[in-house]
């Protein structure tokens, strides 16, 4: 086998006139020609007095336009994991952070049917400052558990963002107040 040069880091495997062979994540550990793109993103939760920054996607964006996000984008080839997330909280914000907690999520979604995005949020405080926005977003705020019911924004990280309030309300690990402490 032989590394492609048209795909980084797919493998090209043999090819069987007719036969495309497995399919990806088949048992039968050889992957499939040109088994699509995997890209890596990681995201900000960014807490601050009980509550957490979201930003309000371009409208007119291909990718959830119009709705709410955490900051956050995709890594660089060869990009560390915290100089990627401080460089896009900074494109995104004009904030820097401070500090960044241990991963706080992890999560992936089928973008088409070629790339698949793996996500790491991570718990974060920035220095103070006032958020300078990029021209990917329009609007900005600091929303509380009850915006999260109300605010368009994708399905599953509404579940999650609910989840780090709740579990605030009850204490536990993976609360914006808490996360505020630790990272003090």
């Amino acid at each position: 086998m032989a590394i492609s040069e048209a795909t980084v880091g797919s493998i090209d495997a043999p090819r069987r006139r007719g036969k495309r062979g497995p399919e990806p994540g088949s048992q039968s550990g050889m992957l499939a020609p040109d088994p699509g793109l995997v890209s890596v993103a990681v995201k900000a939760i960014i807490p601050r007095e009980g509550k957490i920054l979201l930003l309000r996607r371009r409208g007119d964006d291909d990718t959830d336009g119009g709705l709410w996000e955490i900051p956050g984008g995709r890594m660089l080839f060869g990009e560390e994991p915290h100089r990627a997330l401080a460089r896009e909280v900074a494109e995104e914000t004009g904030l820097k952070l401070a500090k960044m907690g241990a991963p706080a999520a992890v999560w992936t979604f089928m973008a088409g049917k070629r790339r698949q995005v793996v996500g790491i949020t991570f718990f974060c405080t920035c220095r103070r400052g006032k958020v300078r926005l990029s021209v990917e977003h329009t609007g900005f705020r600091w929303a509380g558990a009850a915006d999260m019911r109300i605010l368009a924004m994708h399905p599953a990280l509404r579940a999650e963002l609910q989840g780090f309030f709740d579990a605030d309300r009850r204490g536990a690990a993976r609360s914006p107040r808490l996360a505020n402490k630790l990272l003090a």
